[in-house]
């Protein structure tokens, strides 16, 4: 029985171990490191990279728990961002990383190292000009949006996708934890340090009695 025929959280000696033995990116005895990279709090990303070569591979792994809070998360996630990222590839293959494998059992997905680019998240926060950007951008969206609209896609099928691709539980988070508790503290666990509780405060928000209307601090019964 494999190592990894069962659901486990895995390390990165783990990791190392699956890129040869699972994905076959590495020969059994081939010399290699695994670093973790990823920065989020619901999955782990690891690159693992040959000593002889260069060659690299990325797995991205969910697990069952939030990173900060424990909170239990389904997996299946992962399996709709794997299907995510191959419908993408086939619609706009210029600009996926192209998806090796995925592992159902491990919540496991694998795909090219595209370390070598840099994060346009932090290019565009330190004020860095990309000429090409909005053409790339614009083409990436028409390429993949447009042919899984209404407009396109058989009606049947579209309606099969929006099922299988809705994650609740990560709405959920999204709209609880960022849309939701810094305005309204439903669950009275928001701290509001001294130096922040004036500029908070107009932006507090409640629920207004018997209405189900939000109205901003000022006005809120």
């Amino acid at each position: 029985m494999s190592a990894f025929s069962e659901f486990f959280l895995m390390k990165p000696d783990d990791v190392k171990h699956y890129a040869a033995e699972v994905l076959h990116r590495f020969d059994p005895d081939e010399e290699t490191t695994c670093t973790e990279i990823g920065d989020g709090n619901i999955n782990y990303v690891f690159r693992v990279r040959s000593l002889r070569d260069g060659r690299s591979v990325i797995v991205k792994q969910a697990d069952k728990l939030l990173r900060s809070s424990g909170r239990p998360l389904d997996i299946y996630r992962s399996r709709i961002e794997a299907q995510a990222l191959q419908l993408e590839s086939r619609l706009a293959p210029d600009y996926i990383p192209e998806v090796y494998h995925y592992d159902e059992t491990m919540a496991a997905l694998s795909m090219e190292d595209i370390s070598a680019y840099r994060n346009l998240r932090k290019e565009l926060l330190a004020g860095r000009i990309y000429g090409h950007l909005a053409e790339n951008i614009s083409t990436f969206l028409a390429q993949s949006l447009l042919p899984t609209t209404d407009l396109v896609l058989d009606r049947r099928e579209k309606k099969r996708r929006v099922q299988f691709f809705t994650n609740p539980e990560l709405c959920d988070i999204t709209e609880d934890l960022v849309l939701t508790e810094p305005y309204w503290n439903y669950k009275g666990r928001n701290i509001v340090t001294p130096g922040t509780r004036t500029l908070s405060g107009p932006f507090s928000m409640k629920m207004m009695p018997f209405t189900g209307r939000w109205a901003g601090s000022e006005t809120a019964s």
